[in-house]
């Protein structure tokens, strides 16, 4: 047992630096997709932050972490009349300053222009200054509103993200980041900067109100320990030390005091000598001093650490295992059987109890998909019990388990009800059940365009089979395939021993004469002496006799000498068939025509060919592409000829053809414009001036003529091109 554990420890800490060679941890967490700092959120009404407490060494977290109403934004007040004509534009932006025009020019009845100056007006000063007062009221909670009204988008960004992509993203609070340059074993020198605080929240949406609410679940805090596997001088013990505490005391990242002292500990960890906690981020940037200052956060991020993770608290859970699957006991070597309830191995054949119960085989499951020996045993179980749990990281085969097991009691004559969250997770386990088995696939609660036509289509193949099928025949038509079972079935059986016997032959013996080698030893040989013997034909059965005599075996490699590279090439041709040859007369008629064909003259109408070294194959397409030209479909266009004959004569003719199709390509050039216009909907930017813009649009455009491209390396190092 001692060695199984060993061996199955040594496999799952493969697997976990095998995916951190796949999965490199993300550095920095400006690389992350969505970002919302709990430090740019403003205090407005409709925000609230409820961040947990520690009392009497309990610590009290509510089930609502964070709350966003929409923000009701406001227009600014309306100036009066006597100054509107006066505001430059952007006046109703609270973010801007209100200017007013010093002077106007306007003109009399007479058309005699004039100036007018603004404080000419002591009325319109007026009305002026106590427009200001109105809309310095308005200015500040109109700002603290629209920050508020950024922070709800963000948040619907993440739900639009979420609902769309729940499997492969997730959301976290944070806190606690780390900035520091060092070197990692893998990818050399590094910036990290990234918090090490994480937990795993949920996002919901009331559309009745509307609003945002960030959720806890019932994931524990956990330390980004992925960050610092492949970076030097900081040991994975002392790093394990402090995870170990977290895991103990749950640490919360939106804490208070001990979460600080929980990070105060933390940096200490990573560099006892030089590892330093700030009050505020650094000025200067990332050092080769670890640095730690808190910053809460909410971060949508991929699930990319998740198998590390799961293979962390896999090697802690091996040591309280006694039993282990039969699988892993198959991959590290190690020989016993999984006999737990329901698990043995070894069930091939029905019994039936003492009941007269019948007790189902390995034979009797039916699956309409591949199955691996867990799915077997997930089968098994449920025989046995009336429940069983799946679980496992995202893309380990549970949709296809689900799809298998449908199938599965489907042939046992039951009904299956699947229920899940989101109709998305449905929708993927309908395309995992078989195309014949997809119709009776009914979506209950389904209310959209999509789940109708699939009921529709349900119905409609219900239907079709019920009418041009009857009892009797299905009943034959099952025993026929019953039995083609058994025969494939039978048939696997002997195919999966020869195959094990195979298997076992790469690990037996080879005796040669009475002398023993190992089939590695055999391979070595072959591979070095292959040269020299590459001309024996594969396969060679054991003990075959040559089927010929010495005499007739040295004639064989002296003809080898004789006959060049090119004949032997030739002789390996296949010889035609005597029907496909001419006959005597055909033959004879072929050579009249070619000595025909040498003897007359051939220069009339030379003048309209042009010579060339082309081929039969050559000449055959000419003749093809010219009786495609002239053929009766092209010839029935009336303005085929007319352009033929202007070609031919050239001159001001073939010249208004060719302005008729350079107008044509212009015209499709400027319709696919367009259509690019309606596709992209390109508009201009409000940050940059008019004059900056135009600039740039002509930067981008030589360099795309000149053969450049706009990739993310141009896009990244040119700024201005980006907006």
């Amino acid at each position: 047992m001692l060695e199984t554990k060993r061996k199955i420890r040594q496999l799952y800490q493969f697997l976990k630096e095998a995916n951190q060679l796949q999965f490199r941890p993300i550095r920095t967490f400006f690389e992350q997709p969505r970002i919302v700092r709990l430090s740019d959120i403003p205090n407005h009404p409709d925000i609230q932050i409820f961040r947990p407490v520690c009392n009497d060494d309990t610590l009290e977290v509510l089930d609502t972490l964070i709350r966003v109403k929409r923000p009701k934004l406001t227009k600014c007040p309306t100036p009066p009349g006597s100054i509107e004509s006066w505001l430059m534009p952007n006046w109703g932006d609270p973010d801007k300053e209100v200017v007013v025009a010093k002077s106007l020019n306007t003109s009399n009845a007479e058309g005699e222009s004039s100036t007018i100056f603004f404080k000419d007006d002591k009325l319109r000063v007026e009305d002026y200054n106590q427009w200001l007062i109105k809309r310095k009221d308005w200015v500040d909670p109109e700002l603290s509103a629209r920050r508020a009204m950024q922070v709800f988008e963000a948040f619907y960004e993440m739900y639009s993200a979420l609902e769309k992509d729940g499997e492969e993203l997730e959301l976290l609070v944070a806190d606690g980041i780390i900035i520091l340059q060092t070197i990692s074993d893998i990818d050399g020198p590094v910036t990290v900067h990234h918090p090490v605080l994480l937990k795993r929240v949920e996002l919901k949406f009331d559309a009745n109100i509307p609003e945002f609410t960030i959720h806890e679940t019932d994931r524990e805090p956990e330390l980004y320990s992925s960050l610092f596997v492949d970076l030097q001088e900081i040991a994975p013990d002392a790093i394990r030390t402090r995870k170990n505490e977290l895991d103990a005391s749950g640490y919360h990242p939106l804490g208070w005091g001990d979460t600080e002292a929980f990070l105060h500990a933390f940096i200490q960890t990573v560099s006892p000598l030089k590892g330093e906690y700030l009050d505020a981020p650094p000025g200067d940037g990332a050092t080769t001093t670890p640095r730690l200052y808190r910053d809460m956060m909410i971060i949508m991020r991929k699930r990319v650490v998740g198998l590390a993770n799961a293979i962390d608290a896999i090697i802690d859970d091996i040591d309280q295992k006694d039993v282990f699957p039969p699988s892993l006991q198959q991959i590290t070597g190690t020989t016993g059987q999984w006999n737990g309830e329901g698990l043995a191995v070894g069930l091939d054949n029905g019994k039936v109890d003492a009941a007269g119960e019948h007790h189902f085989s390995d034979d009797d499951i039916l699956l309409a998909k591949e199955a691996n020996n867990e799915q077997m045993q997930i089968i098994r179980r449920l025989e046995h019990s009336g429940s069983v749990i799946v679980q496992g990281p995202p893309g380990t085969g549970k949709t296809h388990t689900i799809g298998n097991l449908i199938g599965h009691l489907l042939a046992q004559g039951k009904s299956i009800l699947v229920t899940a969250q989101t109709a998305k997770a449905l929708r993927v386990l309908r395309d995992k059940v078989p195309e014949v088995l997809q119709p009776l696939a009914v979506s209950v609660l389904g209310s959209d365009q999509s789940a109708r036509r699939q009921l529709e289509s349900s119905i409609g193949s219900i239907t079709e089979r019920l009418t041009s099928d009857t009892a009797q025949s299905l009943l034959q038509k099952a025993d026929a395939l019953e039995a083609e079972r058994k025969i494939l079935l039978n048939k696997m059986k002997q195919l999966s021993s020869t195959l094990r016997h195979a298997l076992e032959n790469e690990y037996r013996d080879i005796i040669v004469d009475e002398q023993k080698y190992t089939p590695s030893e055999a391979a070595r040989f072959d591979f070095t002496n292959r040269g020299a013997h590459r001309w024996i034909p594969a396969p060679i059965k054991l003990g075959a006799s040559l089927n010929m005599s010495e005499h007739e075996l040295n004639r064989l490699y002296s003809l080898g000498t004789f006959y060049t590279a090119d004949e032997e090439r030739d002789a390996l041709l296949p010889l035609p068939e005597l029907t496909a040859l001419p006959s005597v007369l055909q033959f004879q008629v072929l050579a009249s025509e070619y000595k025909n064909l040498t003897t007359t003259d051939l220069t009339f109408g030379s003048n309209h060919w042009e010579t060339a070294n082309g081929s039969s194959e050559d000449l055959e397409k000419i003749i093809h592409e010219l009786t495609t030209e002239f053929s009766d479909d092209l010839r029935h266009q009336a303005w085929r000829p007319y352009a033929i004959v202007a070609g031919i004569h050239g001159g001001t003719e073939k010249e208004m053809w060719q302005r008729l199709i350079t107008t044509i390509e212009a015209a499709a050039e400027a319709h696919s414009r367009h259509g690019l216009v309606l596709h992209h909907r390109p508009k201009l930017s409000e940050q940059l001036s008019l004059d900056k813009q135009r600039h740039i649009i002509i930067e981008i455009i030589e360099h795309i003529n000149c053969g450049g491209k706009l990739g993310l390396l141009q896009l990244a190092t040119r700024s201005e091109w980006r907006q």
